[in-house]
């Protein structure tokens, strides 16, 4: 739009003004008020200057820098400084050197207030009084749906569906044809999330890279195994269903819950943990529990002293529905380049069958410790284990 001279409206002035560019209405009652209807499929720009407007656009910026920023998406709204409304059906509300570029998808998107915030490739992305912070997708994968409250250099690409209150220096990263979906982030800083449906509440360098896990609070903890829980200081999951809570443990078995008050050298040397292992028989041949149920096995590293209590009780499920329980307590450990050895007493054991046992020994082909339930032919029997450990390594 060619710059031209100012139209200047006073009360009580005429009601309909001819220009070059349609008709600009002006109706003014005894209130003072004022209507401004533009012509055609025109925007409403205060101030003069800048590039072309988008259809029906209202651009109320009065100072820039470059002539793109003003609000060249259809349907956008602009105000505040130096700010840039590409994007269709979007919105710049105040702040000043903010970016909203134009999309290949629909847009739709606001920053209200803040600076040095950017969305790209985006669609119905909101930042709200958030500074210097990024939203970014792709021709081939916009992110979308996303939300951003007071937040401070935060970095959202490829992302979809995710909350971000009140966090600093945090990034959410997805991949061009794997954006990551359904993530939140509440009160963190220097935290980052690479997986779908999880969430950091609260604390300082944090990370979640495996699905559907949470980290509630504390410092530099790390979830990399899917379902799993962390808090506190320097903790760790790598095993899936895993959680670790206190300072410097580790849960790095399937289902494992581990708990620990600081560590002597390396994160998990002075920790304990419960464990659950499973199995159901219909035979009477011996068989493995194991702590998913089909092949994890509780394994002890080289260098590794574990006391253990193992508690464990079967029902069979059809029948006459006979039980047992039994109780081991015992210490297994393994020497740098040695097997696993285990030493083990049985201090509880009733079984309303006789025929039915468990026992528990070193499995030094898997360097693991062994649970073994033998059932009886016929009878479909549920097995279950409570494995409590006291650990510690050099």
């Amino acid at each position: 739009m060619a710059n031209k001279s100012p139209l200047v409206l006073n009360a009580g002035a005429v009601e309909q003004l001819q220009s070059g560019d349609g008709i600009i209405a002006a109706a003014f009652a005894s209130s003072g008020a004022v209507v401004l209807s533009p012509g055609g499929t025109g925007g409403l720009t205060l101030g003069t200057g800048g590039d072309a407007r988008g259809q029906y656009a209202v651009d109320l910026q009065l100072s820039r820098t470059a002539d793109t920023q003003v609000a060249s998406g259809g349907y956008s709204f602009l105000a505040g400084l130096n700010n840039t409304c590409a994007a269709n059906y979007s919105a710049v509300v105040g702040g000043y050197n903010n970016v909203i570029n134009a999309p290949t998808g629909t847009g739709a998107d606001a920053i209200v207030g803040g600076f040095l915030n950017t969305i790209s490739e985006s669609t119905s992305i909101s930042m709200v009084g958030c500074r210097e912070c990024q939203n970014i997708g792709d021709s081939v994968n916009n992110s979308y749906y996303n939300g951003l409250v007071g937040a401070f250099q935060n970095a959202l690409t490829y992302v979809r569906w995710a909350g971000v209150i009140g966090t600093r220096s945090c990034t959410i990263t997805g991949t061009s044809g794997a954006p990551v979906n359904y993530v939140g982030m509440l009160g963190c800083y220097n935290c980052s999330i690479t997986a779908d449906t999880c969430a950091i509440i609260g604390g300082e360098s944090n990370s979640i890279s495996a699905v559907r896990s949470v980290i509630l609070g504390g410092y530099n903890n790390t979830i990399t195994a899917t379902y799993g829980l962390a808090s506190g200081h320097g903790t760790v999951v790598s095993g899936s269903f895993g959680s670790a809570s206190g300072a410097y443990c580790i849960a790095s078995r399937y289902g494992q819950q581990s708990k620990a008050s600081g560590r002597f050298v390396s994160t998990g040397d002075a920790q304990v943990s419960t464990l659950i292992a499973r199995r159901r028989t219909t035979t009477a041949t011996p068989t493995e529990l194991f702590l998913n149920g089909s092949s994890a096995r509780l394994t002890v590293p080289e260098g590794a002293t574990y006391g253990f209590t193992i508690k464990v009780v079967a029902r069979q499920t059809n029948d006459d529905f006979s039980i047992a329980r039994y109780v081991f307590e015992g210490v297994a450990t393994r020497d740098t380049g040695g097997n696993v050895s285990v030493q083990v007493t049985k201090t509880y054991e009733y079984e309303s069958d006789s025929d039915w046992d468990c026992v528990v020994d070193a499995n030094t082909t898997a360097q693991a410790i062994r649970i073994t339930a033998t059932g009886k032919a016929g009878n479909n029997i549920n097995w279950v284990a409570r494995i409590e450990l006291e650990e510690t390594f050099a």
